[in-house]
């Protein structure tokens, strides 16, 4: 978490969809689960309780990795056995350091290893005080992450067993949340920016269309260049989109929300951009009024371009695009008609 003269040779040369969103945030966590201790002391018996804690994240993304590195502070409490021996409760706290690579499936999912170093005046996890001043405990980490406006919220499962604890063996489950802020300036820098938004194309007005009974609206929303901000401008347009389709209730069902991208750029960064945008625009639906029921947000990223040989800034504007479709659109119905009015 906490690492590309190639970034600005690729800006240089794909003026369009080239990320401006910083690799690095910061993230603040927390975690809490159930704790379980197996002794192999005849004398000791085995334990249930708790274990939480909270931490802090560097955390640094490629197109298919993450790596977080940080510190935090754990308490443990594993609870005295209700048998004839060793019926004390275990309390444990002190500091830690974790360490996390996680392979990123797609935008939102990431999976890898999580190892915890534990350090304090006593981390034995025993009855008695042993003075052990270092624990490791490892295992796997499933992380799923949405965006929250400019900043990054997960979802975290962990599980975990120590592997130098003598004598015992202690599990944890946890289930955490952290929320990261962005940290430092883009790769790209600002400059390079802004001399590609004043090269930017003429934004085409929107298309809709019918296939049976889908009702189609695409839109090539005016995205700064590799985010998925929404703006003024582009939040006004959705919130008109909702009123008419709460206008409409009756002559609807459900929407999919699809991101689209231009062909600059690689598969995976377009494919996790394109999702980015359907959630932005998803988001700004649901916000005006729309049950997030309702909606599905999708990604394709280049795979489907309005036009397939972009040789102009016209072209590529064309395919970077969000499309609502709407199912089970009632036949001759004033929705569609309310929608072509939209400006």
């Amino acid at each position: 978490m906490f690492i590309s003269s190639l970034s600005l040779l690729a800006l240089l040369q794909a003026p369009a969809e080239v990320s401006t969103k910083s690799p690095f945030y910061l993230f603040f966590g927390v975690d809490a689960g159930y704790a379980n201790l197996q002794s192999d002391l005849p004398t000791e018996a085995n334990k249930n309780g708790i274990h939480v804690q909270g931490k802090a994240l560097g955390s640094y993304y490629w197109e298919q990795m993450t790596f977080d590195l940080g510190v935090g502070w754990f308490y443990n409490r594993l609870f005295g056995s209700s048998g004839a021996f060793d019926r004390r409760d275990i309390s444990t706290w002190a500091w830690f350091a974790e360490a996390a690579p996680r392979y990123r499936f797609n935008a939102i999912w990431s999976l890898g290893p999580a190892v915890n170093l534990y350090f304090g005046t006593d981390i034995s996890f025993a009855s008695a005080r042993q003075g052990d001043s270092v624990a490791v405990f490892a295992g796997p980490q499933l992380a799923y992450e949405f965006p929250l406006g400019s900043m990054k919220a997960r979802l975290l499962a962990t599980m975990a067993t120590d592997i130098t604890v003598e004598d015992r063996q202690v599990y944890l489950g946890m289930l955490g949340f952290q929320l990261g802020i962005p940290v430092g300036n883009n790769p790209e820098g600002s400059a390079p920016q802004k001399t590609q938004r004043r090269a930017r194309a003429a934004i085409p007005p929107p298309e809709i269309s019918r296939m049976g009974t889908e009702l189609t609206y695409s839109r090539s929303w005016n995205f700064d260049l590799g985010s998925s901000d929404l703006g003024d401008e582009q939040s006004n347009e959705i919130l008109k989109i909702a009123s008419v389709l709460n206008a409409h209730r009756g002559d609807w069902k459900t929407l999919v929300v699809e991101g689209h991208t231009d062909q600059t750029g690689s598969a995976e960064f377009n494919r996790r951009l394109s999702f980015e945008r359907a959630e932005a625009v998803a988001s700004a639906l649901e916000k005006g009024g729309i049950s997030r029921s309702q909606i599905e947000a999708v990604s394709f990223g280049s795979e489907r371009p309005l036009v397939k040989e972009e040789k102009s800034l016209a072209d590529q504007a064309r395919n970077r695009r969000v499309v609502i479709r709407i199912k089970d659109a009632r036949q001759n119905s004033l929705l569609e008609n309310n929608l072509t009015l939209i400006k």
